[in-house]
C-alpha cells in the first residue's frame, strides 16, 4: 500500500462511522420527542423561571388523589411509566421532563442552579392540583432531593418569596443527599466514574457513541419486562439527555462534594422508598434516608428488597413492589390523625398486581 492511502482510508471509514452515528442520534431524538404515554394527555407549562415544560396527566378520580412524579439525573418521565401502570386508576398521576430533556426547554436567562428545577417542580404541583383529593409529591434519586426541597423551601423564581404549595406528604424514592459522598467511600468512588461519563457522554452520544456502550447494556439489562425499554434506549441515545443531565450532575456533584449543605424541616410527612442495595450497611444510606424522614412530621422507610437504585423502577419484577408501596404510602398518610381522611384516597389498593 502506497505511503498517505492508510490514513486516507481509515478517515474515510472513520468519518462513515461518525455519520453513522449522528444520524442513529438525530433518529433516537426525534423518536423520543415523538413519544406520547398512552392514556396521558399532554399539557405546555411556562414557569417563572421562563422554562416550557411538557407534562402528562393520566386522570383519576375527581375526590382522588393525586401523584406527581419527578425523575432522577439522565431520565425522564419514560422512566416512571412501568410503575405507573401498576398504580390504581384512581390515582391522578402526573409526569413531566425537567428542562432540557423530551420537549421540555430551559429558556432561563441565568446560569442553571438546582433552585432553577425545584422552582419549576413548584409550578408543576400547582398545576397538578384539580380537585379536592390529597396531592402527594414523589421524586426519584435527583429528583428526590428537588421535591424535598419544594416542600421546604420558598420560589426564588422571579425574586417571589410565596411559599411552596401545599402538599400531603414527599415520597423519597432512593433519594440523593446532599451529604451522600462525605458518608459513603463506595458512593464517592463510584461518583468519579460518574463524572468522568458526564463530561464524555454528551460528545460521544452525538456521535452515536451510545450504541457502543457496555455500560448502557448492563444498565438496560434491568428492563426485563419493560414494555418501555425502546423508549428508554432512545433516550439514553439523544443528545439532548445527555447535554440536560450534564448540566445537572455538575451542580448536584459540587452539591455532593462539599457536603455542608443542610437540610430545612418540612410541615408535612416524609417517606422513603428504597432499594435493598442503597441499604446495604457497607453503602453507608441508611442513616441519611432516615434523617430525610425525620426532618418530616412523620413517614417512615420502606425496603424494596433485592432492588438496586434504577431496577426499582425499570423491572417488571421491582417496579410493582414500588407502586404497592406508594400506594400504601399515601393511603397511611391520609388517614392518620390530621390528615385527609381515608376516603379521599379513591380506591387504592396495596396488593401487588
Amino acid at each position: 500500500m502506497r505511503n498517505g492511502s492508510f490514513p486516507r482510508l481509515a478517515a474515510v471509514a472513520m468519518g462513515a462511522a461518525v455519520g453513522v452515528g449522528v444520524t442513529h442520534q438525530m433518529y433516537a431524538s426525534l423518536r423520543s420527542l415523538a413519544f406520547t404515554p398512552a392514556g396521558f394527555e399532554e399539557h405546555r407549562l411556562v414557569c417563572g423561571t421562563g422554562n416550557i415544560l411538557t407534562c402528562y396527566k393520566r386522570v383519576g378520580l375527581p375526590d382522588g388523589p393525586t401523584l406527581v412524579l419527578d425523575a432522577g439525573l439522565m431520565s425522564t418521565s419514560v422512566s416512571w411509566l412501568l410503575v405507573v401502570d401498576r398504580l390504581d386508576p384512581a390515582i391522578t398521576v402526573v409526569v413531566y421532563d425537567r428542562a432540557g430533556y423530551r420537549k421540555s426547554q430551559r429558556r432561563a436567562y441565568e446560569p442553571y442552579c438546582l433552585a432553577e428545577s425545584v422552582d419549576d417542580l413548584r409550578e408543576v404541583v400547582t398545576h397538578a392540583r384539580a380537585g379536592a383529593g390529597p396531592v402527594f409529591l414523589a421524586g426519584h434519586s435527583l429528583g428526590g432531593y428537588f421535591s424535598y426541597q419544594v416542600a421546604g423551601t420558598s420560589s426564588r423564581s422571579g425574586g417571589s418569596e410565596a411559599p411552596a404549595p401545599a402538599v400531603d406528604g414527599i415520597i423519597l424514592v432512593d433519594p440523593m443527599h446532599p451529604r451522600e459522598l462525605m458518608k459513603s467511600p463506595r458512593q464517592r468512588e463510584g461518583s468519579r466514574s460518574t463524572h468522568m461519563t458526564m463530561k464524555l457522554g454528551s460528545v460521544t452520544a452525538y456521535l452515536g457513541g451510545s450504541l457502543l456502550s457496555e455500560e448502557a447494556d448492563l444498565v438496560f439489562k434491568l428492563c426485563v419486562g419493560n414494555p418501555y425499554e425502546k423508549q428508554l434506549r432512545r433516550e439514553m441515545a439523544a443528545g439532548r439527555t445527555w447535554r440536560a443531565g450534564k448540566r445537572e450532575w455538575e451542580q448536584s456533584y459540587a452539591l455532593m462534594l462539599d457536603g455542608g449543605r443542610s437540610l430545612n424541616r418540612v410541615p408535612v410527612p416524609v417517606s422513603v422508598i428504597a432499594a435493598g442495595e442503597t441499604l446495604r450497611p457497607e453503602v453507608g444510606q441508611r442513616p441519611l434516608l432516615d434523617e430525610y424522614v425525620t426532618l418530616g412530621t412523620g413517614g417512615g422507610v420502606t425496603e424494596i428488597e433485592g432492588a438496586s437504585h434504577q431496577s426499582m423502577l425499570w423491572s417488571g419484577e421491582y417496579a410493582p413492589r414500588t407502586a404497592e408501596a406508594l400506594e400504601r404510602i399515601m393511603n397511611d398518610s391520609v388517614k392518620q390523625p390530621g390528615g385527609t381522611g381515608p376516603d379521599r384516597a379513591g380506591t387504592a389498593k396495596s396488593e401487588t398486581r
